[in-house]
């Protein structure tokens, strides 16, 4: 876990570290705020990231984390799909259809990825809290 920084929009974060979710790498950064988020290209050059809101209970963090981590391998396994035409692109409007392989498929991995990060985050998370008091 690398020391807390202010990112370029004046939040707070830290990086947790990287963990594989399936046959891919994902970076795992704690952030100010709830909620969470998921980007395949953060930039250019970049692996897969996941931001989870730490300025939360603990079980939000896991349940943001464990949404971000379905929801980006149900979008990798083309089980995530968009209403079209939403000129309103509205996130909530998704729908997701998988079969039971594909569902055992994405769990296997996100339980890949939980299992492994899921001590770092803890860490990070109490570290987090200590330093907001």
């Amino acid at each position: 876990m690398k020391k807390p920084t202010k990112h370029s929009d004046g939040l707070r974060q830290v990086i947790v570290g990287v963990f594989c979710i399936g046959a891919e790498e994902v970076q795992v950064v704690l952030r100010s705020g709830t909620g969470g988020e998921f980007w395949f290209i953060p930039e250019e050059g970049k692996i897969a990231r996941i931001k989870i809101g730490a300025d939360s209970t603990w079980e939000s963090v896991v349940a943001s984390l464990l949404h971000e981590a379905l929801e980006m391998q149900m979008a990798r396994h083309h089980c995530r799909f968009d209403p079209s035409p939403d000129f309103g692109r509205d996130h909530s409007s998704y729908l997701f259809v998988m079969n039971h392989p594909q569902f055992s498929d994405i769990v296997a991995r996100v339980g890949m990825f939980t299992s492994a990060c899921l001590p770092e985050v803890g860490r990070a998370y109490r570290k987090w809290r200590k330093t907001q008091c």
